[in-house]
């Protein structure tokens, strides 16, 4: 095939793939996905304004169960994460980045809402359960001390408490608080008044009831408040009007895209005539140029089999400077291993394997005696491989041998120690450096130093 064909047949390709790539990206958003997610953002606003009916009937005595609050609650939770999990994949990156903020601040008001809701529940419950009861003990303890007293002062306190405390769970006014609070007040301290006509425990019921509503109706009322005023509804517009916004840009880019690709295909229709014509002149020069092709061809066979020759003679002095090479490695690396000690026989003996992670390594180790009772050990480790790790190797182990280190003790590892790193600095041999170990073994005491 010839350059230019080759060239027409990429540039073809390539406006395939574009065309392709246009005709997916047209078609890019998914409707059904989009149908799903509107309707699960339609449906968290529906259950979030069912909820606050329903607190508002449980306040009103309109529904005597939680069930329907924990189940809204429930559904909201889920609504949240499912559509936290399932925001179109057509939506671009800012726009999930839009949506996936939104969903964090609704999240918030989510759970405030659910901790909100879970201390209505308890609260309410005491209240109601105060308010059912109150005005039955009331009553009760009302009947018996008014058919029992005399001085009918108190009982008709205490039906006007009970009165004014029902009046107040419908108002819950601060003002009305502070009265009631006092009337309560005075009854407790006037028990003694019934003493007489009701027991004691009946009045204290009476009053702990009193005090529980007093207590229990401004909070209610303040969190019935709290999360009705908890903007959980303006969140979720927030993040419909947000998905809309970025949903109508998706349609807007896929509409670009058809666009483009519609030109894109007439231009494609004009180019491939245009080939055609360009193709037929190609084949005319085609025929002109097959008729040097072979005397081309043996030109370069010629040329192709000279410069194989060369690299074939190249190649072959590789090969023997590698092979003179690796001789003079392994010669160097059967020095290293000669330069080791031989293993120890009698009172005291050794025995050792060196094999070095390469064929030429700066691992080593060694060991002599001092004098009849002390013998000298070390284990030595040259950073990096090759000869230049070798060769330092070899001059540490052949200067401890020698001991050939001025005014060094050879009896204490750390002056030896010391003396090493003094007299083979690492930036006076190519900036390598050596980790070792160098004891001394006491064979009259049976330790090592």
């Amino acid at each position: 095939m010839s350059a230019a064909r080759m060239r027409y047949s990429m540039i073809i390709s390539g406006v395939v793939l574009i065309l392709t790539l246009l005709f997916v990206k047209s078609r890019v958003v998914d409707f059904t996905a989009h149908e799903r997610f509107t309707r699960d953002l339609r449906r968290l606003q529906e259950v979030d304004t069912t909820l606050n009916q329903d607190i508002l009937k449980v306040r009103d005595g309109l529904l005597t169960y939680y069930d329907t609050l924990v189940t809204a609650s429930a559904e909201l939770n889920g609504l949240y994460h499912h559509i936290r999990r399932s925001i179109p994949s057509f939506i671009g990156a800012q726009g999930q980045q839009d949506i996936t903020r939104l969903l964090d601040a609704y999240a918030e008001v989510l759970a405030s809402k659910a901790r909100a809701l879970e201390r209505f529940k308890s609260d309410n419950a005491i209240l109601k359960n105060s308010l059912q009861y109150f005005p039955l003990v009331a009553t009760e303890v009302a009947e018996e001390a008014g058919g029992h007293l005399l001085e009918q002062g108190p009982v008709t306190e205490l039906k006007n408490l009970l009165r004014d405390l029902l009046v107040y769970t419908l108002l819950v006014r601060e003002d009305l608080t502070l009265q009631l609070q006092a009337r309560i007040d005075s009854l407790s301290h006037n028990r003694d008044a019934f003493a007489s006509a009701v027991e004691r425990s009946k009045l204290d019921t009476v009053l702990a009831h009193a005090q529980t509503i007093l207590t229990y109706a401004p909070r209610v009322n303040s969190l019935i408040a709290e999360l009705l005023a908890l903007p959980l509804a303006q969140r979720s517009a927030a993040l419909h009007m947000a998905y809309n916004r970025h949903y109508e840009r998706a349609l807007r880019t896929a509409d670009n895209y058809r666009l483009v690709l519609y030109l894109l295909s007439v231009a494609l229709l004009s180019y491939i005539a245009y080939i055609i014509v360009r193709l037929r002149q190609a084949t005319q020069a085609l025929n002109t140029a097959n008729e040097h092709l072979e005397e081309r061809v043996r030109e370069r066979t010629a040329a192709l089999q000279k410069t194989t020759e060369q690299l074939d003679q190249r190649n072959q002095m590789l090969v023997e400077q590698q092979q003179r090479l690796r001789a003079e490695l392994a010669d160097a690396a059967a020095y290293v291993t000669s330069r080791l000690p031989l293993p120890l026989t009698g009172d005291v003996k050794t025995a050792w394997q060196y094999i070095p992670s390469e064929q030429l390594g700066g691992d080593a180790f060694g060991y002599h005696w001092l004098d009849e009772d002390h013998l000298a050990m070390y284990l030595l480790d040259v950073c990096g491989h090759g000869v230049r790790a070798a060769l330092l190797s070899l001059s540490i182990a052949n200067v401890l041998r020698s001991q050939s280190l001025p005014g060094t003790n050879f009896y204490e590892p750390a002056a030896v120690l010391q003396a090493l790193n003094n007299t083979f600095p690492m930036e006076q041999h190519y900036n390598m450096f050596f980790t070792m170990w160098y004891g001394i073994y006491d064979k009259r005491h049976r330790r090592i130093v």
